[in-house]
């Protein structure tokens, strides 16, 4: 920029500064300012002018009553369009640029100003159109290209403040005006302040580069029309590109801006297309991004969050690793992209097998090495792109050769993160989709079946073992010196090892659905895959050398230097120590050698020496102690290499050495343990253990290393074994200690090291034998010797080294001083060792618990550990603690609590609580041990901190585990002998871990609770029953009732010659109330009672108790069906799904006509002093089942015992009767006891303190009193009406409504002032209640209200304008309570002036446009309720209403389609112009297809259609609409999605007739919206009216285009001369209809000129020009592309099956397609591409289409065949499209003449039908269930409906139906609360081609099963004779009446139908 232009800005700048500046205060001001000829004057006065009008920055919003937006106000209306500012600007020079400056600053800010609010945008208007014409257009362009900075940062500013102007009114014109072709625009982007920026405010003050950056960005806003986005990113796209190309030297506000900008305004527009998108952001766009990743440091002081990395992540993350969103495309998998799918979701059609080319370019360039943003960006594309994976690590250049260096591990650590994402197991599912256009068929969805091709090989292994991985890396990783770069080696390899494992095992599980063989796909697959990876894992002796330089880490070897110091780092061998151990148990574990048991290695692996000595240690008697670990791992090794090799002769000797003595030699017993034998592994080392000492091949040093390896691995090996399996243990054991006898040992050489080896080979006998048959020398130790001391107190006179090496050291030396001493140490001296150890190594203390042995009773005492326990926790295990715990520590709760603590750890596992308890069963075994209910209290302890760690499965596996496989607890469980404290303690053990609730508890305790049950049976004396009485409440159902019958003996027999025993009767009562826990907790348990009902009332007779009275109601429910009463369904059962209940109804209903062999006396019962529950439930059922005579109940009634009841027991009985009595249809007397009664139960209904379940009970008794008695309804009704008008407003009564609604049903004309008493008080609760905050639990109570209005008549006026005000203020968005005023508006007359106000209220709402933007096609959202609302106030005073200012609004909230609610806004717009005689073009000319944005012109307005909708429009034509009737009711969910053809139609004509289309762009534009072509569709609409104003728009049309300067205009007047030729002449008829064929033809062939990429353009061009004219009486283009043999057959054949599907409209489009035998050759095509589902599926949706069309379907049926054609194919029928047959079968029932096919066809067509279901129906392959079963069931109850004899198929059909709804029952569950039934489809409903892929919602079970149970119920009501299916049926008619409460249907009718039969059969 050249100096001179810039000082020639400056003093201009600087003058007004030195002056006092001129202040305007008054139009006349600015008036006489501007009309001066003086330049210097002007040039200080529009200074003054610019700085008064200036905006300062960090202005967010201007107030109305701003100073300068007043003076602004006052100017432009005295001076409109500031024509005096255009005055000068047009007098000046060209070179006057500071005056240009000035000038165009002014006019920013006018227009900026202007544009704060709307009541003056209209004054910026002018302006706005003054700067857009071609003159000022052309000064401001070129003032951009100039080179004064000033003058071009006010014009940018000025095109700013144009473009956002009114919310971006003028957009569109501004993208047009603005010079996009300059040369110079790109150096804008380089035009950045020169001195250092203030870069948090950026954009408050931008400079030339941020405000273009603005400027570009405001066509991408969130309010910019998708139509300007397409266009500017169509014409403009490099502009927008150039952005980004210094994005990285930007602020990070800047940064913040594009980024949120391109997020909001592109990625999240779903109309703008995703391929345009993505060449926005391709590999160029996102490698400008990357760079921000540099700028990692945080740039603005006041927020640290400002890191511009982590905003470029965040935005990277957004469109890189969502699958279908931004430039992340969903794959494959491992699976190679498909060269011929067809997939709308998928990326520009690129080269290659992948569908991510874009990020597999990115990947590659990003830094994983040194940036953790961008590897979490790598980790998650490659999560999200599984295919990228295979292909990554050829192109990343990761440097992993083995060397340690930072970089290194950084990458080795990002191979293993790639290595351990996920296996994409949903890629191995089969994509239905993948050869379907998704915009064909949108619901299909993924099959759930597998794939049954496998994975390519290569793509596998990458993700395994990747080619970078090599074996050579791997073993130059364990080989190198540096520990750190072992364990990441290590780690790598693991995460390879467990990907392996997890692709095996998804392999195993696919091979396993699909019923593989040996030679599947599958399995040769994953045989594949182990044989690569055999050839890339380390050998195994590397992986062992690893284990072994890991474990003795840190001692030297004996040929080390004395004088190097190692190099020891505590870290460094834990972390090593931890990846060998897990890799080599990963190996072991897998091997052939631990087959049996896959966690015996870590018992090996932990047995390892761990200790460490320095060089040149030796024994008190001179032998050299060497490296322990190294001597127990060579020789493991040898060992290991031997097993491998002959693993099955140590598997032999290992079965020989488990024989019994004197066994036969083969002997199987071993298959019998519970637990497996030990790895042959253990018999290898036993053999070359004897081996090696016996030739003198080990030293002492490694016979000691040996001798306690083999001692503690056999130790833990036994707590794996139970107490009768210890056998071969405890020989190994002896085998040892012959092994390592002293004879074979060093006694002479060296005594010390041998006696060490023999006390090992004692502590392992002694942990091994049975306590008691070992005779040692040791006994407990209260002090040691004199030598112990002096050595002890020594140690602890020497100074600590400093040194950690030499600490270590000194440590290992008093562990080997302590496993070498020949004397036992007591307490005092433990204590000191262990002072010793923490001082000098804490680590070293584990040894001390290890090497101490047990005999000497001393280690708990001298580690103190019941007070440090929590210190030395890390230190000691389960094992060890408990093999040293006397008896005196198991009977202190404390020591317990530590065991059961350390029993679980750190990270409790389910395998070591096992072993834990196996080591206390082995206690529990010993005859020596005594006091065992200590044991027992300690595993209470266990099992009660499993229960709170262990998961669930683990917690059960341990309760079998112990109560099942411990053959010794079970043992104590069962025994008779124990003592009574032991007795205590297993009981309370079993109580605190078991519970008699849960089946699976009690089924553990099965076996005891059998012998238990045995022995009483045999013997009841007091003794068994003392020790039986614990166990009965866990006996089984069968075992309970088995010792009831034998108990019913015993004390029947025994009370009638004499006195019952206590102890005897006491069982009972045991018995009888474990039977009342379990009737209140499993429903049917009662089923059992009915036959022992004598017995049990005979016992009630002579000894009354409340738990036989429980009983007894038990067996009189379990007598009748259930849910009888209308009961709901108790929440207390134990079944939480349907199918149990169902199970449970299925049962009683069998039951319901067995007869009692026993006679209950009712009288007893009815006059009992003092009722219970069962009390009720006993009368109540007795008087269903016809044993209470009504006289008796009458008369119950009128004594005072019934006045004293409770009224809920009252109630229950009242209802019983009044319901028995309804379904009698029988009146009752006229009495004055109902009158108190009546008066009584209505308190009841009111009162609030009582249960809900009694008050509803109670509203339906009052309903029932006021119908069964008919002269005293009016009274009841009376009493009903005082009792409401005393309500409280403050409190509402749902009961009351119920009582209304009920009333309303059967006494109408009685009940009206109730109703209206019922409505007022509920209008004045709802207006207290709409003010306060919301519950949702009032909504239903608002909604019976809201019914109850619709009925009422008279309500107060007052009361309903109150509560209308309140409900608009406070409730608009509550959907309830609009309708409830909606509702009172249609029975209340309100005043045309109240009217008004309300509607303003609702139209000025604060959240009006965001209610109203709540779109759902259910018509439960708050958008249908406020349109709802907004319609009823415009049609009740027509004249007051419809104002221009009440119907402008909705301009904004009218979307143009076909719902409901637009479809009410379109006839308000009616309703406007026939009251106001004026059209309403004016304001619909403004209507944007976005929401609450207004369109400039009727032009801009088409502009903004969204083509593709339009397109559906087209396709999917809505034959019912005319002009004749706007009502969009019968629209179906589908339809309401699309356009309104009407309202197109008249916008287009209004576009014609205002804004024509003047730039061949806008023409292109309006024809590639598609709306063009809906006008030549409509010309197949069956309505004159509607095609005779459709071709007026074309004639119009082809009018203009005569002269429109547009290219492909001749192309379009030769497809409408074709149109126009196959018209008739114009007469005064409307033109005749044209078949949907030629239409459809027509418009394709309109669309493909202005979209000429889409494949049919030239197919379409070429048929219409190869014709003169067009036949309209053929299909076009029929057989060219049904058997085409072009490259692009099979899209061809596609579209042309899609073609003929969307053609067939009409009998005329039959018509056509039978002249050409259409569907003989669609047949025909069908079933010679069986294989091709898209082929299948397109000629499923014709057939949809033509089953449609009674013609057609009748000319199918008896001419083609087609219900036998069917047939035929269902029988072939391999997979899917279950549903689809179902409702082209339905269509066929509902649309044919159902009389002419039954005497065409003999009844014939209903059989095939029929055959048809149930052929769909048994298909295994079908669908699911849940999504078959609706439309299966409707479609046999349309078929039991046709006329005709029963079919013999039918009840076949019907138990096949009954079998899908028992398969259902399984997963719907059991609601706690009534439920309401949804929506039911029509019953004659036609499902068309878009209708038949979709499936009823299957989230909701529940009511799947219920409306199919109803239809089913319907469908057995047809026949002639019950079926077996009939009581399955009608059972669970009862229970879906039970779930969804009172109901006056069908359900209802049928429970009053049952309830009137019951005491017919009884």
């Amino acid at each position: 920029m050249p100096a001179s232009t810039t000082r020639e800005s400056r003093p201009s700048a600087k003058r007004p500064r030195l002056e006092q500046a001129r202040v305007f205060t008054s139009v006349e001001d600015i008036s006489s300012a501007l009309r001066t000829q003086n330049q210097e004057t002007l040039l200080k006065d529009l200074t003054a002018l610019r700085n008064q009008f200036s905006i300062r920055p960090g202005e967010d919003t201007i107030s109305p009553s701003d100073p300068r937006l007043l003076l602004a106000q006052h100017w432009l209306e005295h001076v409109p369009g500031a024509h005096d500012i255009f005055n000068i600007w047009d007098t000046l020079s060209q070179r006057q640029n500071s005056l240009f400056a000035l000038i165009v600053s002014v006019l920013s800010s006018l227009v900026t100003l202007t544009s704060s609010h709307y009541t003056f945008q209209a004054l910026g208007h002018p302006i706005i159109k003054s700067l857009l014409t071609p003159t000022y257009t052309r000064r401001l362009n070129s003032y951009l290209g100039g080179t004064h900075a000033e003058l071009i940062l006010v014009t940018l500013k000025l095109y700013n403040a144009l473009s956002t102007f009114a919310g971006g009114r003028e957009k569109k014109a501004v993208l047009e005006a603005f010079g996009w072709e300059l040369k110079s625009l790109p150096k804008l982007l380089n035009m950045r302040r020169k001195s250092a920026p203030d870069t948090s405010d950026a954009l408050s003050k931008p400079d030339i580069r941020t405000l273009y950056i603005l400027f570009i960005l405001s066509f991408f806003t969130p309010d910019t029309p998708t139509q300007v986005k397409a266009t500017f990113i169509e014409q403009h796209r490099d502009a927008f590109l150039s952005i980004f190309k210094g994005l990285v030297q930007d602020s990070y506000n800047v940064v913040r801006k594009i980024l949120e900008v391109c997020w909001v305004g592109l990625w999240a527009d779903p109309k703008i297309k995703r391929t345009t998108k993505i060449n926005l952001f391709n590999e160029t766009t996102v490698s400008h991004l990357l760079k921000l990743y540099d700028r990692t440091l945080t740039e603005s002081e006041s927020d640290a969050d400002h890191i511009p990395a982590d905003l470029v992540h965040h935005f990277l993350l957004a469109i890189c690793t969502r699958p279908g969103t931004g430039i992340c495309f969903k794959d494959r998998g491992w699976y190679p992209r498909e060269s011929d799918a067809n997939i709308d979701d998928e990326p520009v059609k690129g080269r290659g097998r992948i569908y991510n080319r874009i990020l597999s370019n990115v990947l590659k360039t990003l830094k994983v090495n040194e940036d953790l943003r961008q590897q979490e960006l790598a980790l998650k594309i490659m999560s999200a792109c599984p295919e990228l994976v295979a292909g990554y690590w050829s192109n990343a250049a990761l440097t992993l050769e083995p060397r340690l260096s930072s970089k290194w591990i950084a990458n080795i650590s990002f191979f293993g993160s790639v290595l351990s994402l996920p296996v994409p197991s949903s890629s191995f599912y089969l994509n239905l989709t993948s050869a379907i256009p998704t915009t064909s068929f949108p619901s299909l969805h993924p099959s759930g079946m597998y794939n049954p091709t496998p994975p390519p090989l290569s793509t596998i292994i990458e993700n395994v073992f990747p080619s970078v991985s090599t074996k050579a890396l791997f073993t130059k990783g364990f080989s190198t010196s540096a520990g750190l770069v072992q364990h990441c080696t290590a780690v790598a390899l693991c995460k390879c090892l467990a990907k392996y494992e997890a692709v095996v095992d998804r392999f195993r599980e696919v091979e396993e659905k699909l019923g593989e063989g040996e030679d599947g796909q599958w399995g040769r697959r994953r045989r594949e895959v182990e044989r690569e990876i055999r050839k890339r894992v380390p050998d195994f002796m590397v992986i062992v050398a690893f284990s072994q330089a890991t474990t003795p880490s840190t001692t030297a070897t004996p040929n080390s230097n004395p004088d190097t110091k190692p190099t020891n780092n505590p870290t460094r061998a834990a972390l090593l120590a931890e990846s060998a151990q897990n890799l080599l148990q990963h190996i072991l574990a897998s091997s052939i050698l631990f087959q049996d048991d896959h966690s015996e290695p870590h018992l090996w692996l932990i047995s390892l020496p761990t200790s460490w000595r320095g060089q040149g240690t030796e024994s008190p008697d001179g032998a050299s102690l060497t490296n322990e670990a190294k001597s127990v791992i060579v020789f493991l090794d040898d060992c290991l290499q031997r097993c491998i090799k002959t693993p099955y002769r140590y598997l032999e000797d290992l079965h020989v050495f488990d024989q019994p003595a004197g066994a036969p030699q083969l002997n199987q017993s071993s298959t019998e343990r519970d637990e497996p034998l030990p790895s042959p592994l253990l018999m290898t080392v036993l053999e070359q253990l004897e081996i090696k000492v016996v030739k003198k091949i080990l030293s002492p040093s490694d016979v000691l290393a040996l001798a306690t390896f083999t001692r503690k691995l056999i130790f833990r090996l036994a707590s794996k074994q139970q107490e009768e399996e210890m056998t071969f243990l405890r020989k190994v054991a002896e085998r040892i200690d012959k092994i390592l006898g002293s004879e074979k040992l060093f006694a002479t050489e060296f005594p010390v090291i041998t006696g060490a080896i023999r006390q090992e080979v004692g502590l392992l006998l002694s942990s091994v034998l049975p306590h008691g048959s070992l005779q040692s020398n040791l006994v407990a130790v209260k002090e040691s010797s004199n030598d112990v001391k002096i050595f002890l107190s020594t140690i602890e006179k020497m100074p600590v080294p400093s040194s950690l090496e030499e600490r270590r050291s000194a440590a290992q030396e008093l562990v080997d001083w302590l496993r070498l001493l020949e004397t036992p140490i007591g307490p005092a001296e433990i204590a000191r060792v262990a002072s010793l150890l923490t001082r000098l190594y804490p680590p070293s203390m584990v040894f001390v618990s290890e090497h101490v042995s047990p005999a000497t009773e001393a280690l708990w005492d001298g580690l103190d550990v019941s007070a440090r326990y929590p210190e030395l926790q890390q230190h000691l295990t389960f094992d060890f603690l408990f093999l040293h715990a006397t008896q005196v520590h198991l009977a202190d709760p404390t020591c317990r609590e530590i065991l059961a603590d350390a029993a679980l750890g750190h990270e409790p596992t389910l395998g070591e609580v096992k072993r834990a308890i196996c080591l206390i069963g082995h206690k529990l075994a010993s005859h020596a041990f005594e006091a065992k209910e200590n044991l027992f209290f300690l595993l209470a302890s266990i099992l009660k901190r499993a229960s709170k760690t262990l998961s669930s499965n683990d917690l059960v596996t341990l309760k079998v585990a112990l109560f099942v496989q411990c053959h010794v607890i079970k043992a104590y469980l069962k025994s008779s002998m124990l003592g009574s404290v032991l007795r205590e303690a297993c009981h309370q053990m079993v109580h605190d871990s078991l519970d008699p609730r849960n089946v699976q508890d009690r089924e553990l305790l099965a076996d005891t609770c059998s012998h238990w049950l045995e022995a009483l049976i045999s013997d009841v004396d007091d003794i068994h029953i003392s020790l039986a009485s614990p166990w009965i409440q866990y006996l089984q159902r069968e075992q309970i009732f088995r010792l009831l019958d034998s108990l019913f003996l015993d004390v029947l027999s025994t009370s009638e010659s004499a006195t019952m025993p206590s102890p005897m009767f006491a069982l009972l009562g045991n018995v009888l109330t474990v039977m009342r826990r379990w009737t209140t907790t499993q429903s049917g348990f009662g089923q059992e009672l009915i036959q022992r009902l004598p017995k049990l009332i005979t016992l009630y007779t002579q000894a009354p108790s409340a738990i036989l009275e429980d009983l007894v109601a038990v067996t009189v429910q379990s007598s009748l069906p259930a849910y009888y009463d209308g009961s709901p369904c108790a929440e207390n059962l134990e079944e939480k799904n349907i199918g149990d209940l169902a199970m449970q109804a299925e049962l009683r209903w069998s039951r319901r006509l067995d007869r009692w062999s026993a006679t209950i006396p009712v009288q007893n019962f009815l006059l009992q002093a003092l009722w219970s529950g069962s009390t009720v439930t006993i009368i109540s059922g007795l008087m269903y089942q016809g044993h209470v005579p009504m006289g008796i109940v009458l008369s119950w009634f009128s004594s005072e015992h019934c006045a004293a009841q409770n009224l809920d027991h009252f109630i229950t009985i009242m209802h019983a009767f009044l319901d028995i009595a309804s379904s009698h249809n029988e009146e009752l007397m006229d009495e004055d006891i109902w009158v108190i009664h009546f008066s009584r139960v209505l308190g009841a209904v009111v009162d609030q303190t009582l249960p809900q379940s009694v008050r509803s009970m109670g509203s339906e008794c009052i309903s029932l009193m006021a119908r069964l008695m008919p002269s005293r309804a009016a009274s009841f009704i009376s009493t009903v009406i005082r009792t409401v008008q005393a309500f409280s407003v403050s409190n509402v009564y749902p009961s009351m409504l119920s009582v209304g609604r009920r009333l309303n049903t059967y006494l109408p004309r009685q009940s009206e002032g109730l109703i209206v008493e019922l409505v007022n008080h509920g209008i004045q609760w709802a207006t207290r209640f709409f003010t306060e905050d919301e519950d949702p639990d009032y909504d239903t109570v608002i909604d019976d209200l809201a019914t109850l209005t619709l009925s009422a008549s008279g309500i107060k006026a007052h009361l309903t304008e109150t509560v209308l005000g309140v409900a608009i203020q406070h409730r608009l968005h509550h959907v309830s309570a609009i309708n409830l005023v909606t509702a009172l508006l249609s029975r209340v007359h309100l005043k045309p002036v109240v009217v008004n106000r309300h509607l303003q209220s609702i139209l000025q709402h604060v959240g009006f446009f965001k209610y109203v933007g709540n779109v759902s096609t259910d018509g439960a959202s708050s958008r249908e309720a406020i349109v709802r609302l907004l319609h009823t106030l415009f049609f009740l005073h027509p004249i007051n209403t419809c104002q221009v200012t009440h119907v402008e609004p909705l301009v904004k909230i009218y979307r143009g389609t076909l719902s409901k609610a637009d479809g009410q806004i379109l006839s308000i717009f009616r309703l406007f112009e026939i009251e106001r005689k004026i059209s309403i073009a004016s304001l619909l000319c403004r209507w944007s297809p976005t929401p609450n944005i207004l369109s400039s012109t009727a032009l801009e307005a088409v502009h903004g259609l969204d083509a593709i909708l339009v397109l559906r429009t087209c396709l999917s034509f809505p034959a019912w609409r005319n002009l004749e009737d706007l009502s969009t009711e019968k629209a179906t969910c589908h339809e309401a999605q699309l356009y309104d053809p009407v309202f197109l139609i008249l916008l287009f004509a209004q576009m014609l007739a205002e804004n024509t289309p003047e730039s061949a762009f806008a023409w292109v534009e309006v024809f590639r919206t598609n709306i063009v072509s809906l006008l030549i569709k409509v010309l197949s609409s069956r309505y004159g009216t509607m095609r005779d104003i459709a071709l007026c728009q074309l004639a119009g049309l082809w009018q203009y285009l005569e002269s429109a300067d547009l290219q492909e205009r001749p192309h379009v007047l030769h497809i409408l001369t074709l149109l126009k030729d196959t018209l008739p002449a114009p007469a005064d008829e409307p033109p005749r209809r044209l078949p949907s064929y030629t239409t459809l033809l027509l418009l394709h062939s309109l669309r493909g000129i202005f979209y000429p990429s889409n494949f049919i353009y030239p197919i379409t061009a070429r048929f219409l020009l190869q014709r003169p004219e067009l036949d309209t009486n053929d299909v076009p283009m029929l057989y060219n592309m049904l058997y085409s043999s072009t490259d692009g057959w099979k899209k061809e054949r596609g579209w042309i099956i899609r073609f003929l599907s969307d053609g067939m409209m009409s009998s005329d489009d039959w018509r056509v397609l039978k002249g050409r035998h259409t569907w003989d050759l669609l047949a025909s095509l069908f079933q010679s591409s069986e294989d091709d589902r898209a082929l299948c599926t397109g000629i499923l949706e014709v057939l949809a289409n033509l089953s449609c069309n009674s013609q057609a379907s009748m000319s199918l049926v008896l001419k083609s065949g087609l219900l036998s054609w069917i047939e035929i194919q269902l029988v072939t029928l391999k997979e899917g499209n279950t549903v689809e047959w179902i409702k082209i079968l339905c269509n066929l029932m509902t649309v044919v003449d159902s009389g002419k096919l039954e005497a065409s066809t003999g009844g014939e067509w209903r059989k095939m039908i029929c055959r048809c279901l149930l052929i769909l129906v048994e298909n295994p392959k079908s669908s699911s269930t849940a999504a078959v079963l609706p439309h299966a069931v409707q479609a046999a109850l349309q078929l039991s409906l046709l006329p005709g004899p029963q079919l013999v198929d039918l009840p076949l059909l019907i138990r096949r139906l009954t079998g899908c709804v028992r398969g259902l029952e399984t997963s719907a569950t059991v609601p706690l609360a009534s439920i309401k039934v949804m929506a039911k489809q029509p019953s004659y409903h036609l499902y068309r081609s878009h209708e038949i892929h979709e499936s009823l919602p299957t989230d909701d079970l529940l009511q799947i099963w219920g409306t199919s149970i109803e239809a089913l119920w319907r469908i057995s009501m047809t026949l002639d004779v019950a079926t077996d299916s009939w009581a399955t049926i009608t059972s669970r008619m009862l229970v879906w009446r039970s779930v969804i409460g009172v109901n006056d249907g069908l359900c209802e009718w049928t429970r009053k139908e049952v309830v009137g039969n019951l005491a017919i059969e009884h």
